[in-house]
């Protein structure tokens, strides 16, 4: 995911994307609980961050798991400079039974 343009959002469309909620870091007892969301895309995998209030919402109270939402599609974003890097965030996730 290279946006020449510069911009920082781009929408992707994707047959079937995995929220994993859980333990950000199981490895670290402190750490806390997240959304990430597994999807191919252009013969990559990835797993991000999803800052979606309304997904966290709704998937935080569901117990720790795997979710599958298939024919999503999602808006991904770059975040902020942290420790010299960017990283990529899902800040929408968009999809029929959403709506």
């Amino acid at each position: 995911m290279n946006n020449a343009d510069g911009s920082s959002l781009l929408l992707i469309a994707v047959d079937s994307l995995n929220l994993v909620v859980g333990k950000k870091a199981p490895e670290f007892p402190d750490s806390r609980r997240a959304i990430r969301c597994g999807f191919h895309y252009n013969g990559t995998y990835y797993l991000i961050d999803v800052t979606d209030p309304n997904i966290e919402r709704s998937y935080l109270a569901k117990p720790d798991g795997d979710y599958v939402i298939d024919d999503a599609v999602l808006c991904i974003s770059l975040g902020d400079e942290y420790q010299g890097y960017y990283y990529k965030l899902v800040a929408g996730v968009l999809f029929e039974e959403r709506f």
